[in-house]
């Protein structure tokens, strides 16, 4: 069963710091449970994404690499809205 998606951000070629403004700001708005998937080029990009993500907040539900793509997706758990 494919695991259902409910935000996606598509952060290749995007500055990073705008980045992970935007991240944080949809994530704030997510309600526990929806899944967001990330879409970057640059694996440390993965990095810096789940250091400004409290570890509390997030279950890392699958991380690949689809050639020239690295794929994350991130599900908010309960009490993930309870963050800086």
């Amino acid at each position: 069963m494919k695991q259902k998606i409910d935000h996606t951000l598509d952060f290749r070629g995007a500055i990073r710091s705008m980045t992970l403004l935007e991240l944080t700001n949809l994530f704030r708005e997510m309600e526990n449970s929806q899944t967001l998937e990330v879409l970057v080029q640059d694996p440390d990009l993965i990095t810096d994404i789940l250091h400004v993500l409290p570890a509390s907040a997030y279950k890392l539900s699958d991380m690949r690499d689809d050639k020239d793509v690295y794929k994350i997706r991130i599900k908010k758990i309960k009490g993930g809205d309870t963050y800086v």
